[in-house]
């Protein structure tokens, strides 16, 4: 009597194959208004929609204490938090990518903040550097947020 022997074949892991979704890659315009749109969005209360313009006008109205209150109620989750008191949710590098993603758009980007004549970049006062200095402070004592690098 003759046997047969058959075989089952199973799919693994490696041989059934998914085809991946394109990866959209953003340009860094549309990464950089990104953060611009959220700033303006917190300090004005309008949704703004994602293709919205801003005029020369109303970006030289932002100040350098709106600007460090929105950092602060990303990193704090409260603008009026103290720095030397609050332990930070955010690194310092993300607030130094936030503060080069809102400075890309000011129509006085070169120049740095005048605090008597109230024109240049609100980016690059004393109120942000000094927000930024304290995160860092913060994370050289390991009181600031972990690191996600691997």
């Amino acid at each position: 009597m003759p046997t047969t022997i058959t075989t089952k074949t199973r799919t693994t892991a490696t041989s059934r194959k998914r085809k991946k979704a394109p990866r959209v890659v953003k340009t860094k315009e549309q990464t950089y208004m990104g953060y611009l749109l959220a700033m303006m969005r917190w300090r004005d209360g309008i949704d703004y929609p994602k293709d919205h313009e801003f005029s020369k006008e109303t970006l030289a109205q932002v100040t350098p204490l709106e600007v460090a209150r929105w950092m602060k109620s990303r990193v704090y989750d409260n603008p009026d938090a103290n720095e030397t008191i609050d332990r930070p949710k955010k690194r310092s590098k993300t607030v130094l990518f936030w503060k080069k993603a809102v400075s890309y758009y000011m129509p006085n980007k070169r120049t740095d903040w005048n605090e008597i004549a109230n024109v240049g970049n609100p980016t690059r006062s004393g109120e942000v550097n000094d927000l930024v200095k304290a995160i860092k402070k913060m994370e050289t004592a390991r009181l600031g947020a972990e690191s996600q690098a691997r």
